[in-house]
């Protein structure tokens, strides 16, 4: 595996103090993991590594930072601001590719913070079709997602370890996310810990941040609810917007409020007379 950081950003410690991040900002004391989008080949006789994945150059502080996940919570799906662009992250030339190279996909995004052990600082983000807000949800206690950081911080090494060294590159190969036969085969089951993150192309997803509600193992962790995305079949990842009415929808509700109207005057003349 080559290294994670470019030789010029190791001979710039020396002069700054810092170290700029190559590929997937991995999970940090400040901003937390880099959000990454993957997408696995799902066709009939694809090869098990061909598997998409590409840091969004959004961190999970950009979502929720541990002071707001710390704040007010009103119970599971307590909303959060988070926004994408208004157009969306469109695909780069390597996931066009990918597209263009089988017929069915699932896809999702994913980030983590393994960062301490005290309350709010521990904080996942996953898309999935679950709906976490539901009584009987598969919510999971502080232990569990404790679990998930110690999964998806080599993962995302190993991932860096993929790509080129480059902020923002991509892979079509070795994505790191649930290829058959591979070692994190299983982080399409939010890493056996119950909540399924395999969204189909052009399906909209929920994306949920999960953080531990204080130190206690047993304790429920705490579930946000920020908006729904969906990557549709060109490769555009987007907000899901409301679907309007179709116009004859609208048109014959409106005969309907029409026709009820005429009834109530007639019924308001019977009572006169």
């Amino acid at each position: 595996m080559k290294s994670l950081w470019k030789i010029s950003a190791i001979a710039a410690v020396a002069m700054t103090g810092s170290l700029a991040q190559a590929d997937v900002i991995l999970s940090n004391t400040t901003t937390g993991s880099e959000l990454v989008l993957f997408v696995r080949d799902t066709s009939a006789g694809a090869a098990p590594d061909r598997v998409y994945a590409r840091g969004l150059g959004i961190t999970v502080d950009d979502v929720l930072t541990a002071a707001g996940a710390g704040g007010t919570y009103t119970g599971a799906g307590s909303p959060i601001s988070f926004q994408l662009p208004a157009a969306g992250i469109g695909p780069d030339a390597n996931l066009t590719a990918f597209l263009g190279g089988g017929t069915s996909f699932v896809w999702t995004v994913m980030a983590g913070d393994s960062v301490g052990t005290t309350a709010f600082s521990q904080r996942y983000v996953t898309t999935t079709q679950q709906d976490l807000t539901q009584p009987g949800a598969p919510i999971p206690i502080n232990s569990a997602i404790r679990t998930v950081w110690s999964q998806i911080s080599p993962m995302l090494n190993d991932l860096n370890g993929a790509l080129p060294d480059s902020p923002g590159s991509s892979t079509s190969t070795n994505g790191q996310w649930g290829q058959s036969g591979g070692s994190y085969e299983n982080a399409t089951s939010w890493f056996a810990g119950g909540i399924g993150n395999e969204n189909a192309l052009g399906s909209s997803a929920n994306l949920y941040v999960l953080t531990n509600s204080s130190t206690v193992n047993t304790g429920a962790a705490r579930v946000f609810a920020a908006l729904d995305l969906v990557l549709d079949a060109n490769g555009v990842l987007k907000t899901v917007n409301e679907v309007p009415l179709p116009p004859a929808l609208l048109l014959l509700g409106s005969a309907f409020a029409g026709l009820a109207g005429v009834a109530r005057r007639k019924q308001n003349k019977a009572v006169a007379v």
